[in-house]
């Protein structure tokens, strides 16, 4: 019983002191629009497209913080055969959700910072309807990681990352572009944005 008492003492310990840690003026939130440019063997069938990426975090420190970053990106995979997708066409979106962090070089208005994130990635083409006909898209989920070279002024941010987002589906899965099956997918995302401190 005591034991239990000790533990349960602690536990209410740990919660006030995290609760009076706590800061709500130090989360932040943002969103960022941008261009997606794929890299490597996956830059051979998709070429650039459309980006963005929503972001929440809490700021430790002046120069360190944490937070979750979802980001998305659509490119377009080209069978110049015409052989596979919708006339030769392929659109591949190319999601993540990781789990990130934040270094700022300085703590003034001008704020240079680096990035590292690290999570799950989604690759999916899109269902395709013709005719009546729906031939579904094939997904495939791997790892997603990111690191991000940026900077702020006020709340605007300025921001340059470079993406993995696992592999597109295999020869088995893919449904739409046989040509691209199973490839790693990397790509530099080019991004402006605002980020808003609570």
């Amino acid at each position: 019983m005591k034991r239990y008492l000790l533990l349960i003492s602690f536990i209410a310990f740990s919660l006030v002191t995290a609760k009076a840690q706590f800061d709500a003026g130090k989360l932040f939130g943002g969103a960022n629009l941008g261009y997606a440019s794929p890299i490597g063997d996956f830059s051979e069938y998709a070429k650039g497209g459309f980006a963005y990426n929503l972001l929440a975090g809490y700021q430790f420190t002046d120069k360190l913080s944490a937070g979750i970053e979802y980001s998305s990106a659509v490119t377009v995979a080209l069978d110049v055969e015409g052989a596979s997708g919708f006339l030769g066409l392929t659109a591949y979106g190319l999601n993540a959700f990781v789990v990130k962090g934040w270094y700022k070089f300085m703590t003034g208005n001008f704020k240079p910072y680096v990035g590292l994130g690290v999570g799950l990635a989604n690759v999916e083409e899109p269902t395709i309807i013709v005719n009546n006909v729906e031939t579904a898209g094939a997904s495939r989920l791997g790892l997603g990681a990111n690191a991000e070279l940026g900077f702020t002024i006020g709340g605007f941010n300025l921001s340059y990352s470079f993406n993995i987002n696992g592999k597109t589906p295999t020869a088995e899965e893919s449904v739409l572009n046989i040509a691209s099956a199973d490839l790693s997918v990397s790509y530099h995302r080019f991004a402006i944005g605002y980020i808003y401190n609570f």
